[in-house]
């Protein structure tokens, strides 16, 4: 959404877009700091987490952020996932589970 929101304030003079875009911007860092919020309250409890499950939803959730990216680099962008089944179910936090996804899905190599 952030970097649509860019791409429209870069591309406009239009004072209305432009206060459109604000409003974006203002709205997404409201939902940080929401976000931040409640990350903070998750339980820090170890408990089951499915792996594959975790993978392939924040493979969906990053997915129109990696295509805008591509896009504005003139590259297009060709994703293929393959997961191994059955991944084993691993004790984690919430926190630990998510650090865990962004760190596979940022390795390059």
């Amino acid at each position: 959404m952030l970097l649509q929101a860019e791409l429209i304030s870069s591309a406009s003079s239009d004072p209305e877009v432009l206060e459109c875009v604000q409003d974006i911007l203002r709205t997404r860092r409201r939902g940080a700091d929401l976000g931040l919020a409640l990350r903070e309250n998750i339980s820090s409890v170890p408990h089951p987490i499915d792996l594959k499950t975790a993978v392939l939803q924040a493979v969906e959730n990053l997915r129109a952020v990696w295509e805008a990216e591509s896009n504005l680099e003139g590259r297009e962008l060709q994703l293929s996932l393959e997961i191994d089944d059955p991944l084993p179910q691993v004790h984690a936090t919430e926190s630990d589970r998510n650090d865990f996804v962004i760190d596979l899905l940022n390795n390059e190599n």
